[in-house]
């Protein structure tokens, strides 16, 4: 095809200098081959425009003169057909996305006298396989080639500085790369994805590894980091399921959050003395790691930090932590000791929750609060010292503690949180000191083993489901400080024979004493207006209580199934929801009773 007819294909722009023209292809035509001429009107044509082939997807072919200089943003981008094209010397510049979606493109030449390639230049060239960057090239773009799913190889000359954002970012041929002495920052998300790269030497230029870096590279087994690099970003390692050992050198002072997760192959790794802050979820899921030790010099440690780090066996935590922060051990189902310097004041949310092989822990006298569910599901653990410091025990702090047998909780505590204990189906003995004002929602549920308890004058309330289930509990003395009894906050104590019930409580809570089965007598004082709803269901082996003038409500079902019970009610009228409890049960009443 001669120029003459090619032109049909072709818009041509006066530049500004009016020296020299810019080539674009107008939106309504479907060109198959292109050959830009290199003159115009008798002016050289310099450069292909911004957009001036997108999308068109019937392109197969096209040749560029020697006269053009540059070629623009998304010049070629959507040409899905494009197999070829050869980039003469004249040009220096490859836009932002030139080539972007030239999706059987599977060779290009990028000659010597570009010095720069834009963001997004070959992302999705799904079968472009292997390209040479020239030595002018100082920075590779962001999403430079991202997406290049056929890429096998590629040569980064030394002339490069810096590999931007997702420059490689899902090249899953990508088998090995070298990375020149010339690059000091490998950008956020650079190779991630890369899942058949094997091995890349990081050299000792670089700096900084970026934010995702290499995150998803299930093939990588090993990889140096040099000495130059001062951080590791947020999950720059994260799901390199492969890797087996990573050597942290002393120039490297923090590790990212989620920076080694997932890499469930590494069995060992050595932190340096220069780290001061193991990010969140540095090294969760690491299922495969067995020790580690943590330098003095870390002051944090961060959330999930070691969750689900299933074969630790044991740590050792450094004097200058302060806090162990929340999951931080989480799961690590084989650790079976662990130190807790003086320097912690706080263990937080879920800190070893899950450490079923955790035999025992010594608490330190700086730790102020134990979080939720610290030490939940520490199956193995028997016996723990709280120290005088804490002052509160979190909501499911021990709870399924299932071989804890005993416990001693110092005067220095305020709060029983909600589960603390429960399920504890071990624990025989429990000592609550004259500082802690609630007991919470299900504090002692299903212990099971527990035989007494004594609750302080200091306890205002007990809360819901308190001691639900703890079926071997035969006496329990609530004090006069004491004003509500929660729903169902005794039932299943089926070994309960006998309660008093201080004149402090005004309300018996729904459920309270159901299935008591072994309680064969209580008193209820004057102060008491309300009996719940099923408060003494079941309770079989009750044959009499007194009900005193000051009940005004009795809830339906508080007496129903107890089947030897002679009920003595002091008022002359029937109280509020006396007929409830009527149609659902044929117990004798003795109205007006005076003892």
């Amino acid at each position: 095809m001669n120029f003459e007819a090619m032109l049909k294909f072709l818009n041509f722009s006066l530049n500004y200098d009016k020296s020299s023209y810019t080539v674009s292809c107008p939106c309504f035509v479907e060109p198959i081959i292109i050959e830009i001429p290199p003159m115009y009107l008798e002016k050289p044509v310099t450069s292909i425009g911004d957009y001036a082939f997108k999308d068109c997807k019937s392109l197969t072919s096209i040749v560029i003169p020697d006269s053009v200089t540059s070629i623009g943003n998304s010049a070629f981008a959507g040409c899905e057909s494009l197999t070829s094209i050869v980039i003469p010397n004249s040009v220096t510049s490859i836009g932002e996305q030139a080539f972007e979606g030239c999706t059987f493109l599977t060779s290009i030449d990028i000659p010597d006298s570009v010095t720069s390639i834009g963001d997004y230049a070959f992302k999705d060239c799904t079968s472009l396989t292997s390209i040479v960057i020239p030595n002018r090239i100082t920075s590779i773009g962001d999403y430079a080639f991202k997406d290049c799913k056929s890429l096998t190889s590629i040569v980064i000359p030394d002339s490069v500085t810096s590999i931007g954002e997702f420059a490689f970012a899902d090249c899953e041929s990508l088998t090995s790369i070298d990375i020149p002495d010339s690059v000091i920052s490998i950008g956020e998300q650079a190779f991630e994805g890369c899942t058949f790269l094997t091995s890349i030497d990081i050299p000792d230029s670089v700096i900084s590894i970026g934010e995702q870096a290499f995150e998803g590279c299930e093939s990588l087994t090993s990889i140096v980091i040099p000495n130059s690099v001062t951080s590791i970003g947020d999950h720059a390692f994260e799901y390199c399921t492969s890797l087996t050992s990573i050597v942290i050198p002393n120039s490297v002072t923090s590790i990212g959050e989620f920076a080694f997760a997932d890499c469930e192959s590494l069995t060992s790794i050595v932190i340096p003395n220069s780290v001061t802050s193991i990010g969140e979820q540095a090294f969760e899921g690491c299922t495969f790691l067995t020790s580690i030790d943590i330098p003095d010099s870390v002051t944090s440690i961060g959330d999930y930090a070691f969750k689900d780090c299933t074969s630790l066996t044991s740590i050792v935590i450094p004097n200058r932590i302060t806090s162990i922060g929340d999951y931080a051990f989480k799961d690590c189902k084989s650790l079976t000791s662990i130190v807790i310097p003086n320097s912690v004041t706080s263990i937080g949310n879920s800190a070893f929750a899950g450490c079923e092989s955790l035999t025992s822990i010594d608490i330190p006298d700086s730790v102020i609060s134990i979080g939720n569910s610290a030490f939940a599901g520490c199956e193995s653990l028997t016996s723990i010292v709280i120290p005088n410091s804490v002052t509160s025990i979190g909501d499911h702090a021990f709870e399924y503690c299932t071989s804890l047998t005993s416990i001693v909780i110092p005067n220095s505590v305020t709060s029983i949180g909600e589960f603390a204990f429960a399920d504890c189906e071990s624990l025989t003995s429990i000592v609550i000191p004259n500082s802690v004002t609630s007991i919470g929602n299900s504090a002692f549920a299903g212990c099971e083993s527990l035989t007494s308890i004594v609750i302080p004058n200091s306890v205002t309330s007990i809360g819901e489901q308190a001691f639900e289930g703890c079926t071997f509990l035969t006496s329990i003395d609530i004090p006069n400080s004491v004003t509500s009894i929660g729903d169902h906050a005794f039932e299943y104590c089926t070994s309960l024979k006998s309660i008093v019930i201080p004149d402090s409580v005004t309300s018996i809570g729904d459920y309270a004493f159901k299935d008591c089965t072994s309680l064969t007598s209580i008193v209820i004082p004057n102060s008491v207006t309300r009996i719940g709803d099923h408060a003494f269901e079941y309770c079989t082996s009750l044959k009499s209580i007194v009900i005193p003038n000051s009940v005004t409500i009795i809830g339906k079902f508080a007496f129903s199934h107890c089947k030897f019970l002679t009920i003595y009610v002091e008022a002359s009228s029937k109280p509020s929801g006396w007929n409830s409890y009527w149609n659902h049960s044929n117990r004798p009443v003795v109205w007006g009773y005076v003892g």
